[in-house]
């Protein structure tokens, strides 16, 4: 690229780096969607872990709903919850 100006540089990458983005989002989605607890950890550890993954969609700049949070809590926490899970559906 024999480019100077900063803006030219700018507009001829900014196409490439939104694709990225787009697929790291839709990555990080599914990561986050399809967490499940594990068997032997505790609900503040599961709950610690979807939040890193929520931090890392929201550094770049998609942000998960409260809604969102509390269906991929729900969802993901072992059948010893049911009870609290359907009680809070």
């Amino acid at each position: 690229m024999n480019m100077c100006d900063p803006s030219a540089i700018w507009w001829k990458l900014k196409p490439n780096l939104e694709m990225v983005s787009q697929a790291s989002i839709d990555a990080l989605l599914e990561r986050y969607q399809d967490m499940r607890m594990d068997a032997s950890e505790s609900v503040l550890d599961y709950i610690n872990r979807l939040a890193v993954i929520e931090m890392k969609l929201g550094g770049i700049r998609h942000t998960v709903s409260d809604v969102e949070n509390l269906r991929a809590i729900l969802r993901g926490i072992t059948n010893d919850f049911d009870v609290t899970a359907e009680v809070i559906n």
